[in-house]
């Protein structure tokens, strides 16, 4: 309901600003406006043809695009495959552990891991901080 209504309104403002623009008298603006609008409409039917062309489909996976198991990615490159594979964590998600297999090596990334030093890190950072907190408070 927002959209339709913030449609009507940028055509009003279109409406209003082609005499402007254009230096049209004002009884054109009408045939201007919907000119614009048709012109507008093509132009996004087109942009959203040609984008489609390059973006996968929302439904990619049940056209057999991929047909591994989810979280399961494979593309060639010239040194040869790369493989990139998730484990799901617990509670199904995706995401807790991830392996990257390329032709040179094997490479394992854990999320939990990562969290931990991630947490680790954080809270040396305010131990340092509250010692320069210190350090300044002290008299000189």
């Amino acid at each position: 309901m927002l959209a339709l209504l913030g449609f009507g309104y940028s055509l009003y403002v279109v409406y209003l600003g082609l005499p402007v623009l254009m230096k049209n008298p004002p009884e054109k603006s009408a045939p201007y406006l919907a000119v614009v609008a048709i012109i507008g409409i093509v132009g996004a039917v087109v942009l959203g043809a040609a984008s489609s062309m390059f973006m996968p489909s929302p439904m990619y996976r049940m056209h057999g695009a991929n047909t591994g198991a989810p979280g399961n990615v494979q593309f060639s490159t010239p040194k040869g495959d790369v493989q990139i594979s998730t484990t799901p964590t617990a509670n199904g998600t995706a995401g807790a552990a991830m392996t990257i297999k390329t032709p040179d090596g094997e490479i394992k990334i854990d999320a939990q891991g990562m969290e931990d030093m991630a947490k680790r890190l954080q809270a040396l950072a305010a131990e340092q901080q509250k010692a320069a907190l210190q350090k300044a408070s002290q008299p000189q």
